[in-house]
C-alpha cells in the first residue's frame, strides 16, 4: 500500500503548551505490552495515559477502549466459573470503572475460547480500533473534536491503514507502543514508551516496579564472595496438580515460579516463603525474567547465565554487548543498557542472549545521566562536529546515523541527537533519551536518541 507523506501536525495554541490529542486503546494488546515490561499484565487507566503522554508533549483529551466485552458465541458459550467468565467478569468490570472518567469510552469487543488451543482470544477488536481512528480522524479534519491529532496506543499492524486515512484528511497518528513501531516509520508517525511511561500508564504508583529488573539481576547476581541470599516470596496461585507454584517477592513484587516440590505441604495463596533464586525464564526476546526459585540454592551465577558489558546503542532498543569476548545483538527496554554499563544476560544454548537486568553498580558513559524521555527542539540540522566529538558519538551508535543538535525544552541545555528522521528542520521537535555523552574541549554534551517522529511545534510554554 502507498502511502502519501505524513501531514506536519500543526502548531500547539492552547494554555498548557502541550498538543491536543485523542487516544485509541487496544484494550489487551497494551495489557500484553505492561506485562513484557513488568510482569504483570495490568489495564492502562484513563489518568495514567494523561500522565504517561504529558512526557512526549501531548495532553490527552479523550480516550477510547477496546475490549473484548461480549461473548462472541453468544451466552450459552460461556461456562459459569469458567475461564470466559472469569475474563468477560474482569473485562466488564474494568469498562465499568474506565467509563466513569469523562471523555472515556469502550468499544464493545466479544471474547471466546479459541476451537483449537483452548486460549481467550478477542474479536472485533482490531476492527473496532480501525473504525475509531477514521471516526475521529474525520471529526477533527471536520472542526468537530477539540483533539487536533490521535494516538493509538497498540502494537497492531492491522491497523496501518487505518493511520493511513487518517494522514490522507491531514490528520497526525502516532502509533505508540514499548515496540516495533518505530520499524514503521514509512507507514505512520510513532513514539517508543520507555517503561516509566507505561508504568505510569498501568497505574502501578512508586519506582519500585521500575526496579523489578534490577531486582532480579541482584538476587541472580550477589556481590562477589557472597552465597545467594533467600528471597522471601508470598504464594500467588497454583498451576495444577503437581505442576509449578507462582509467586511474587516481597521486596517491589517481582514475579517468580518454583516447583510444588519446593513448597511446603498444604501452603495456600497469600502465605509467605523462603526459596533461593535458581534462573530465570524468558519466554520472548524484550520480555521480563521471571525468577526460577528452589528450596536449595545454586553456587555461584546459575547455568546460563553470565555477565556482559555494552559496547554500543545500536539503535532505541538493541545494544551490542561484549560477553566472554564474544559480541552480542541484544534487545533492551527504552533507556535501559548504555555503553559502559555492565548486564546481566540470559544465554540458552543456540539461542539469542536475552538481557535481564543492570549488574551491579552503573560506570558507564551515561552514568549519573537523566534518563528520562525528554522533548527538544532542533537548532542545528546538520551541525559541524569536531572529529573527536565525532568519534565519540559514532563510537555509541557503532554505525552511520543522522546527527542534529538541540536544547532541551525544560532546563535548555544543549545535547546532540542521534536521528533517522527525514527532512528535519530547525524548530522540529522530538521525543529522545540518553544514550551516551560527548566530551568536548569546552563541555560535557549529552547525546540522545529519537524516540518517535516529528512533534507539533510548540508556542506557548509553561
Amino acid at each position: 500500500m502507498t502511502m502519501r507523506e505524513r501531514p506536519q501536525p500543526p502548531a500547539v495554541d492552547h494554555d498548557s503548551g502541550r498538543f491536543p490529542v485523542a487516544v485509541v486503546v487496544d484494550g489487551w494488546n497494551v495489557r500484553s505490552q505492561v506485562s513484557r515490561a513488568f510482569g504483570q499484565a495490568r489495564h492502562v487507566t484513563y489518568p495514567g495515559l494523561v500522565g504517561g503522554l504529558r512526557a512526549y508533549g501531548l495532553e490527552v483529551v479523550s480516550a477510547d477502549l477496546a475490549l473484548g466485552i461480549e461473548p462472541a458465541d453468544g451466552p450459552r458459550s460461556v461456562t459459569p466459573g469458567g475461564r470466559l467468565a472469569a475474563a468477560l467478569a474482569d473485562n466488564n468490570e474494568f469498562a465499568r470503572r474506565w467509563e466513569t472518567t469523562p471523555g472515556a469510552r469502550t468499544l464493545p469487543g466479544r471474547l471466546r475460547l479459541s476451537d483449537t488451543r483452548g486460549e481467550l482470544e478477542e474479536k472485533l477488536v482490531d476492527v473496532l480500533c480501525a473504525v475509531q481512528i477514521c471516526r475521529l480522524a474525520t471529526q477533527i479534519q471536520q472542526g468537530d473534536s477539540s483533539a487536533r491529532g490521535i494516538v493509538l496506543l497498540s502494537r497492531d499492524m492491522d491497523l496501518i491503514p487505518a493511520c493511513q486515512f487518517a494522514h490522507e484528511l491531514d490528520v497526525p497518528v502516532w502509533v505508540a507502543a514499548r515496540e516495533t513501531v518505530h520499524r514503521r516509520r514509512r507507514d505512520h508517525g510513532w513514539l517508543l514508551l520507555d517503561d516509566a511511561a507505561l508504568a505510569t500508564m498501568a497505574g502501578f504508583r512508586g519506582r519500585a516496579v521500575l526496579e523489578r529488573r534490577a531486582t532480579v539481576a541482584r538476587l541472580l547476581h550477589p556481590a562477589a564472595g557472597m552465597p545467594p541470599p533467600p528471597c522471601r516470596v508470598i504464594v500467588s496461585s497454583v498451576d495444577g496438580p503437581g505442576r509449578s507454584v507462582r509467586l511474587h517477592s516481597r521486596d517491589g513484587g517481582v514475579p517468580a515460579s518454583a516447583p510444588v516440590t519446593a513448597m511446603p505441604r498444604g501452603v495456600r495463596p497469600g502465605r509467605s516463603v523462603d526459596l533461593f533464586p535458581i534462573g530465570v525464564d524468558i519466554n520472548e526476546h524484550n520480555g521480563f525474567p521471571i525468577l526460577l526459585l528452589d528450596r536449595r540454592p545454586n553456587p555461584g551465577l546459575p547455568s546460563g547465565i553470565a555477565t556482559g558489558v555494552v559496547e554500543r546503542c545500536l539503535d532505541q532498543l538493541r545494544r551490542q554487548i561484549r560477553v566472554a569476548g564474544a559480541t552480542h545483538v541484544v534487545y533492551v527496554p527504552v533507556g535501559a543498557a548504555l555503553p559502559g554499563e555492565r548486564t546481566l544476560l540470559l544465554m540458552p544454548a543456540g539461542g539469542r542472549a536475552l538481557y535481564i537486568g543492570p549488574a551491579g553498580a552503573v560506570g558507564g558513559q551515561a552514568s549519573g545521566q537523566d534518563r528520562r524521555v525528554r522533548v527538544v527542539t532542533i537548532t542545528e540540522v546538520r551541525p559541524t562536529l569536531s572529529a573527536p566529538v565525532y568519534r565519540q558519538v559514532r563510537e555509541v551508535t557503532g554505525r552511520p546515523m543522522e546527527y542534529a543538535v538541540g536544547q532541551l525544552e525544560f532546563g535548555h541545555r544543549t545535547v546532540i541527537i542521534a536521528h533517522q528522521e527525514s527532512r528535519l528542520a530547525t524548530g522540529d521537535r522530538l521525543a529522545v533519551i540518553t544514550v551516551g555523552v560527548s566530551t568536548g574541549a569546552q563541555a560535557t554534551v549529552p547525546l540522545m536518541m529519537q524516540l518517535g517522529s516529528r512533534l507539533p511545534e510548540r508556542k506557548t510554554m509553561t
